[in-house]
């Protein structure tokens, strides 16, 4: 009876039995290490924080971090560089990134910049068996010079095999993205169609993105590439943002500054204010509803310069 009299409360205030931890050193693994803390919150679904102490050294990953779980996460990096430049690895595969996340409940990242892997700088997997809304929250992150994507949301589910399918399969949750502050630059060098910002949502699920205050840059592919498949809406919000010389990796494919696409049955419904899309090597911004729904754009104060395809 002890133990079901100490479980019950915790179901009743899930914020009351919630933990923290803190990392405190800038190597890569052992105790007090970003790597122990995401094992620890792994094995642990009442951890739902991990703040790094400000002014550590950058911590030189010997491999990928990873995190899974059930329950809400929080990352709070307070200014830590996570130097990937040790993975090499240019192979496109779902774990292949600096950081792999793979969450069941919301997921933030807060305040950190992942720079130099040979894949992607970070990368979230949507579970094939997810259902209702996952939603992932970048916040004052930056992504440069990573290989592939700076940033991958996928839950497209034949997307690793083939990045170039058009397949619509993935799971039943809709995806909600916000990005707030954030940079991405010079990612993409590795292969064609890497991007600064690149978010698959496949399945009956719509995708929603809020993008403000941040910067794409000199990415190999798209600065920011929305792709909505299958079912659903895609709603899409950019605010007082930037894309700039973008695109330029392959003339095999020229790529743009912002490309959003909504596939199959769903709106394409955008907003754009204070948008800069300018010198990218296509389109400054690529607006395609690409099924039968209707595609509803607003814009004001959007600016598109030196794009060759405007």
């Amino acid at each position: 009876m002890k133990a079901g009299r100490d479980v019950f409360p915790c179901l009743l205030a899930l914020a009351a039995c919630s933990r923290t931890i803190d990392v405190g050193s800038s190597a890569d693994a052992g105790s007090g290490t970003l790597r122990a803390a995401l094992e620890a919150a792994a094995g642990d679904p009442r951890i739902r924080t991990i703040t790094v102490r400000r002014g550590l050294t950058p911590i030189t990953l010997a491999a990928p971090l990873a995190w899974r779980g059930p329950q809400p996460l929080a990352i709070d990096g307070r200014g830590i560089v996570l130097d990937a430049s040790r993975l090499t690895d240019s192979t496109l595969a779902p774990g292949n990134a600096a950081l792999v996340a793979s969450p069941e409940g919301d997921f933030v990242l807060r305040d950190l910049t992942v720079r130099g892997a040979g894949g992607s700088g970070i990368v979230v997997l949507v579970h094939a068996s997810a259902s209702g809304e996952l939603s992932v929250t970048l916040d004052r992150v930056v992504l440069e010079g990573n290989g592939h994507h700076g940033v991958l949301v996928n839950d497209q589910a034949g997307y690793f095999a083939n990045p170039f399918t058009e397949d619509s399969a993935g799971s039943a949750a809709g995806v909600r993205v916000a990005v707030r502050d954030s940079r991405f630059l010079r990612n993409g060098a590795g292969g064609l169609d890497y991007d600064g910002l690149r978010i698959n949502e496949g399945g009956p699920g719509a995708l929603s993105v809020v993008v403000s205050g941040s910067r794409a840059e000199e990415n190999g592919g798209d600065g920011i590439e929305l792709d909505e498949r299958g079912d659903g809406n895609a709603e899409v919000e950019i605010d007082d943002t930037a894309t700039l010389g973008n695109g330029f990796f392959s003339t095999v494919d020229l790529d743009d500054g912002i490309d959003v696409d909504e596939y199959g049955p769903g709106d394409l419904r955008v907003r754009l204010g204070r948008v800069t899309a300018s010198r990218n090597a296509q389109m400054g911004v690529d607006l395609t509803e690409n099924g039968p729904g209707e595609r509803l754009v607003a814009s004001d104060q959007v600016i598109a310069e030196g794009n060759p395809d405007d």
